[in-house]
Parts: C-alpha cells; sequence; structure tokens
C-alpha cells in the first residue's frame, strides 16, 4: 500500500479523517462489513485499516484478535487509540506481514481503492486466509455514479486546479 505521493496526505489528515469523515461516511459500512463476515473467529485481519473503524466492531462481535495493517503511521496511531485492544502493525497491503492461512478472515474497508495496485493487495488477502475464510471488501462505485462527489470534484478543480481533485477522483477509481 506503499505510495509516496499520498502518504504523506494519511499521515496528517488522520485525526480530521476520524472526527469528520468517519461518522458521515465509514462508522455505518464497519457494521455491515462485520455482518457480512458471518460466525465469528479467532484472527480477521483488517487490510487498510486506516483509523481503526472496523476493530471495535468486529472485538464487539466476539472476534478474538484483530490485526489491522495500514501503510500510514498516522492512521495507526489513531487506530491505536480507538481500540487498544487489536494489533496495529504499518505494512504493505501488496506484500502483507502475515504467514501464509493465518486469518480466519480478512476485511478491507474503503481502502482498496488507494492501493497503487489492487490486484496485488487481493492476491495477499487470498494468501494469508485460511481456506473458506470470508474476505469482505467494501469500496465505492465509479465516481460518475455518485453525483454528489463529481460536483466536489468539480469544485476542487475550480478553487486549486486538475491536481487538487485526484485524490478525491481516486477514491472512486
Amino acid at each position: 500500500m506503499t505510495d509516496a505521493p499520498t502518504q504523506p496526505i494519511f499521515d496528517r489528515a488522520a485525526e480530521a479523517y476520524d472526527a469528520y469523515l468517519v461518522p458521515a461516511f465509514f462508522d455505518e459500512w464497519a457494521g455491515e462489513v462485520t455482518r457480512r463476515l458471518g460466525p465469528q473467529g479467532d484472527v480477521v485481519v483488517d487490510v487498510g485499516c486506516g483509523t481503526g473503524v472496523l476493530a471495535p466492531h468486529l472485538l464487539g462481535a466476539g472476534w478474538q484478535r484483530v490485526l489491522g495493517v495500514d501503510a500510514s503511521g498516522g492512521m495507526l496511531a489513531r487506530a491505536a487509540l480507538r481500540a487498544p485492544g487489536a494489533a496495529w502493525v504499518k505494512g504493505d497491503a501488496a506484500a502483507l506481514p502475515v504467514d501464509d492461512a493465518q486469518a480466519d478472515a480478512v476485511t478491507s474497508n474503503f481502502a482498496l481503492m488507494f492501493i497503487p495496485e489492487p490486484a496485488d493487495a487481493l492476491r495477499e488477502m487470498a494468501r494469508i486466509a485460511r481456506p473458506g475464510a470470508p474476505i469482505v471488501v467494501s469500496t465505492w462505485g465509479s465516481l460518475q455514479d455518485i453525483p454528489a462527489f463529481q460536483a466536489v470534484c468539480d469544485a476542487l478543480v475550480d478553487v486549486g486546479g486538475e491536481s487538487a481533485a485526484d485524490l478525491v477522483r481516486r477514491a472512486f477509481s
């Protein structure tokens, strides 16, 4: 998940992300991702865990151990505050720091679209999952299907040029 151009943005934005975006967009989906995992198990790995939004839901649903992996130290610092009972590891989604077939479930909640090589990350998720383990990934659809965010991108272009809208566009890639 290492991405030199955007990584500093995630490190600096972790607190604001937690304060504004998590309640508005991501907390609601954390419950849905947790529900879709089905029966609880021992180990769940959250790839691109960000500020740890899923961890309280997973622990509350009965998962024994939650391991969050993210490339952003700033996001992981916030995650440790949100769910101190989980384990947090800085790592690359395309080379997960987990041995083969160690996870009873794997999640990725609104992170895949920020990973430079999503196919590599998906292969890694499959590699670390035990045979038959669920892998639940949530992501947004295309920007053209979400007019409100298209309008945000248009406004960003007007204010700061094309590069100002690139990160938001990437979220809908």
